[in-house]
């Protein structure tokens, strides 16, 4: 018995390490048409805790870890990006043995219009939560920011349906 929870551990540690080795440095094209250079596109990174679920009203791959940065490849000109921001975090004491062992924590869908630029790097800024009781606090009132390398905000976040 103890075996076999070992080798299943073992083999959902490899899994998640073959997961984030997969997702690092590859760029998600979110954009319709011929696939362009990385020089012909900005790159807006979703790191940790941030769920990208559209660009442009197209879905995108929704990925299993929510601690992933998932670079997304983004036309020149203006992008609708909307997301959401979740966490997970371990339960340390279970009122019954049926509770799950973890809870997620999400905010309500944010979008952001990103008026992109070729060869821009682009990230979300946010504050993140250091615990559970935070983290619940922060999803209530989430607002983010896209930044550029430089760290100069180009998007501020609003309630999703209200920028076009």
């Amino acid at each position: 018995m103890k075996v076999g929870f070992f080798a299943a551990k073992l083999l959902l540690v490899l899994s998640a390490l073959f997961l984030v080795a997969c997702s690092t440095g590859k760029i998600v094209k979110a954009y319709e048409g011929d696939d362009l250079l990385v020089e012909q596109l900005a790159v807006l990174t979703a790191p940790e805790n941030i769920v990208v679920l559209s660009i442009n009203g197209k879905r995108v791959k929704n990925y299993l870890l929510s601690d992933l940065n998932v670079n997304y490849g983004l036309k020149p000109g203006e992008n609708l990006v909307v997301f959401k921001y979740e966490s997970v975090w371990a339960k340390a004491i279970r009122k019954n043995r049926d509770a799950p062992p973890s809870e997620k924590i999400s905010s309500e869908p944010k979008e952001v219009l990103i008026s992109a630029k070729a060869g821009e790097s682009l990230n979300f800024k946010f504050q993140n939560g250091n615990n559970v009781r935070e983290a619940r606090a922060l999803a209530e009132t989430f607002e983010a920011e896209v930044v550029d390398s430089k760290f100069n905000v180009v998007a501020q976040s609003a309630k999703a349906g209200t920028l076009e």
